[in-house]
């Protein structure tokens, strides 16, 4: 029983991605959908509920949750996705304080239990609840009671060394191909900027790069912010932007 649960969950999210897909190919931004929201019900959020957007949201979310069908299948006996509600999300977030969570990773829970409530057919009662406990858990986080995530930041020297690491693997890549490849410098970006991947490689294109030190960043819902850059990282950018378009017209041609 436990299996099939898990099956059905892999389903909902595999099909709620292929959902984004198929609007995405017939030209529908997110930040359309949004706007369909607004006029709709004045919720921006009421099309993208249904949606899974990236790979890498699809993995953490079922992590989250196949942990939660789990629970929920030992604690209360939940035999269908559809069992499951109120009771097995307070407990979820419950057991999760009191085993010490972080604030973000409890936050992050709520949001993917929402989310199967969503997929479930219980997204107004799951979206009240979510809020209920978002409450909760940013009051956890205001008295101090939640510990902050422990996550070990690099030094300089070893950022510097992964960066030099990856320039070496570009070059090899460039040498061996013909195509060139700048995955140092979505690094540089990143370190620089704090942007996501997804920002300093498919988003970014040449009329990105704004003077000698500015950079046009597309972020989350198509935000676009100008974020200051040393010029030479700038400079590089610009020159790699240009030279991969070169060498794709040429391979056209």
């Amino acid at each position: 029983m436990l299996a099939t649960m898990k099956k059905d969950l892999h389903d909902r999210l595999w099909n709620a991605q292929q959902r984004w897909f198929a609007l995405r190919d017939q030209g529908i931004s997110k930040r359309e959908l949004k706007l369909r929201g607004l006029r709709e019900a004045r919720d921006p959020n009421l099309h993208l509920r249904p949606l899974i957007f990236t790979g890498a949201t699809k993995r953490a979310i079922e992590e989250t949750l196949k942990s939660f069908v789990e629970f929920a299948h030992e604690r209360f006996g939940a035999r269908r996705l559809e069992d499951l509600g109120k009771r097995e999300f307070r407990a979820f977030i419950e057991d999760g304080i009191a085993r010490g969570l972080a604030g973000s990773t409890l936050t992050a829970r709520v949001s993917h239990l929402v989310k199967l409530g969503c997929l479930t057919g219980k997204a107004e009662s799951a979206i009240a609840l979510g809020r209920k406990l978002h409450a909760r858990v940013r009051d956890l986080e205001r008295d101090g009671a939640l510990r902050t995530p422990e996550r070990p930041t690099p030094s300089p020297e070893i950022a510097q060394r992964a960066i030099d690491i990856l320039k070496g693997w570009d070059e090899r890549h460039e040498r061996q191909t013909g195509r060139p490849r700048a995955y140092h410098l979505a690094a540089r970006l990143q370190l620089a900027t704090s942007a996501r991947s997804v920002s300093v490689t498919e988003r970014l294109t040449l009329d990105q790069v704004k003077g000698p030190n500015r950079i046009a960043i597309v972020g989350k819902g198509g935000r676009t912010v100008l974020v200051p850059v040393p010029p030479d990282l700038a400079q590089a950018v610009a020159d790699h932007r240009v030279l991969a378009a070169t060498v794709c017209e040429s391979v056209a041609a």
